[in-house]
């Protein structure tokens, strides 16, 4: 074969070659220059040009090296446009078409990002979880778009469905914690911040290893003396009430010691004002302080609370039943029901009773009037309970109850355009049988007596729910109670006539020459409930309150700080053989 026919030979087969590869190399090429200049008018920021030039590029095809990429910044294009319904349905196709790609971690970040925007916060977790390589990129992410969720329903099933992340425990925990506080779970708070290493000071958290235990417990009893106006006289004082509380103090130091409980009383007069208070707090024997009773005044008991927050020292009030005296201090409890759990437990009471749901409210013109009759209502509405009247009255209207409840056709007969019968003159406007319960939310004895007297002159029987601070008001006598069935809610009842009481009435009278008050009692009581508990769990042992439904007490039978920071024990009573009974509550967190 000639050197020419040979090298015809050879052209000809690299036509047949090129012939064969044309295709391919040009397609190639094609595509490479389709995806660069995309991506030159992405780098440029015209993202309208982009998506276009990206189109091409797109479709995969095994010639296509550059479908991924293509696809890849089409989608951001499209969310930069403001398509981020496109940009999230091309990410889902990447992940769809390309699930071994390199970049696909990045694909998870921005549907993340997406489904986050568009609150979607199931899906936008889930991607986000997804992240290993850039996994603090994807938590910070999830931390921003958390921390924009106020909803706490929403972020307890965000937590169910994902228990196990820290960042969805966090924004809980600061939820939770962002309630006012007799609404927060403190119990379920302290395990989301053990479990997850969360930060105990932002929380106030109590941890079991704070809590000390000690031979001796320094109790700092912070009380309105007002001694530089105490006189030598033997009649009753100003402020008895004061030195009932601290003699009731002292007389459960003196049992408690009996008992092996050392508690040492130190009494500061706070007066009933801020400056006085904050001398005290600025002595140094403060700080060795495991305690504090009182202030009983809003001015000192604002600044104790502060210190005790910042000390993390626990104070007790024995006499309020104000929400505000515990305000947003985790460390700060009353020993009475706050006027919220005492309507809550009169709510429970009439609930379980399964009575006529038709229900009237009164309340008097206080505050606490006001946090009982809503509190009720809202809870007994949610039962299907209906809501027949509900009224505010002042001192000068409760006669309005009365005529309200007993006003008959005979009353209102010159309105009317027919003549009435005797038969009919006697029909109550109000039907028999027609209410189930009247709640009385008010101690006001006018509110009280207009109820019950209007209640004896009706001939059916309605539940009426009133407070055992009726019970001092001698004009509504023990029989009525009775003859009518009136419930009574008792925020720290204690029978008179038990032996406990008897036997302190007794000292009482031979230390101070005075019956026990009240007073006497109630501190008596919280102090020995305290010392118990200081002796068993340390000094900070809300953690072992918070998880018991009911702990025993001296007087008052039971005490309850379950899953809260005042006492939730409220039972009920009523009179039978001229006797009072007791309504054992029930506890609906059990």
């Amino acid at each position: 074969m000639t050197h020419f026919q040979l090298t015809m030979k050879k052209q000809h087969l690299l036509f047949i070659i090129l012939l064969g590869i044309s295709p391919f190399v040009i397609s190639q090429t094609n595509y490479q220059q389709e995806y660069l200049k995309a991506k030159t008018f992405f780098n440029e920021g015209n993202y309208n040009l982009a998506m276009e030039a990206f189109k091409p590029v797109i479709q995969k095809d095994e010639e296509n090296h550059f479908s991924e990429y293509a696809s890849y910044f089409y989608a951001i294009s499209a969310y930069q446009n403001g398509f981020s319904a496109l940009s999230r349905d091309m990410f889902l196709q990447i992940k769809q078409l390309f699930p071994k790609w390199d970049k696909i971690e990045e694909v998870h970040i921005w549907l993340a990002k997406i489904y986050f925007e568009e609150n979607d916060f199931i899906n936008g977790l889930k991607y986000s979880n997804g992240v290993v390589i850039g996994y603090e990129l994807s938590k910070r992410q999830q931390s921003y778009h958390l921390a924009k969720i106020d909803s706490l329903e929403l972020m307890s099933n965000l937590f169910d469905a994902f228990n196990n992340d820290k960042e969805v425990a966090y924004r809980y925990a600061q939820l939770i914690n962002k309630q006012p506080l007799h609404l927060q779970d403190r119990t379920f708070l302290s395990e989301l911040v053990e479990g997850f290493n969360l930060d105990k000071e932002e929380f106030n958290i109590v941890t079991s290893e704070e809590s000390i235990k000690k031979n001796n417990y320094n109790v700092a009893v912070m009380l309105p003396f007002m001694t530089d106006k105490l006189q030598p006289k033997l009649y009753k004082k100003g402020n008895q009430f004061v030195i009932d509380l601290y003699e009731g103090l002292v007389k459960a130091q003196h049992d408690l010691r009996e008992k092996g409980v050392n508690i040492t009383l130190y009494a500061y007069d706070t007066k009933t004002n801020s400056n006085t208070t904050l001398e005290i707090l600025s002595q140094p024997e403060i700080h060795g302080m495991d305690l504090i009773i009182g202030p009983l005044y809003p001015g000192p008991s604002r600044e104790v609370s502060n210190y005790s927050i910042r000390n993390k020292i626990n104070m007790f009030n024995p006499i309020s039943s104000n929400q505000a005296v515990i305000g947003e201090n985790p460390f700060s409890f009353l020993y009475h029901p706050t006027d919220a759990t005492q309507a809550k437990a009169a709510a429970q009471y009439v609930i379980e009773s399964e009575t006529n749901k038709n229900t009237m409210i009164f309340y008097g013109g206080s505050e606490k009037d006001s946090i009982k009759a809503f509190t009720f209502r809202d809870l007994i509405v949610q039962d299907s309970f209906n809501i027949v009247h509900m009224q505010k009255m002042e001192k000068d209207t409760t006669g309005h109850v009365r005529k309200l409840l007993t006003t008959t056709l005979e009353d209102i007969e010159e309105t009317l355009e027919e003549e009435l019968t005797e038969e009919e003159r006697g029909i109550f406007l109000i039907a028999p049988d027609s209410i189930g319960t009247i709640y009385v939310a008010s101690d006001n004895k006018l509110l009280a007596s207009s109820v019950v007297s209007a209640i004896e002159i009706r001939p059916d029987t309605i539940q009426v729910i009133g407070s055992t601070e009726w019970l001092k008001y001698r004009f509504i006598d023990f029989e009525a109670y009775e003859r009518l069935g009136i419930i009574l809610t008792s925020s720290n009842y204690f029978n008179t006539n038990s032996y406990g009481c008897r036997q302190l009435n007794h000292y009482s009278i031979a230390r101070f020459g005075k019956p026990a008050s009240t007073y006497f009692y109630k501190a008596y009581d919280m102090m020995m409930f305290l010392g118990a508990n200081m002796n068993e769990y340390g000094t900070l042992f809300q953690n072992e309150l918070y998880s018991k439904p009911v702990v025993p007490s001296i007087l008052t039978s039971n005490i309850s700080f379950f899953k809260a920071n005042d006492n939730q024990y409220v039972p009920l009573v009523y009179f039978k053989n001229n006797e009072l009974i007791t309504i054992e509550p029930t506890n609906s967190n059990e």
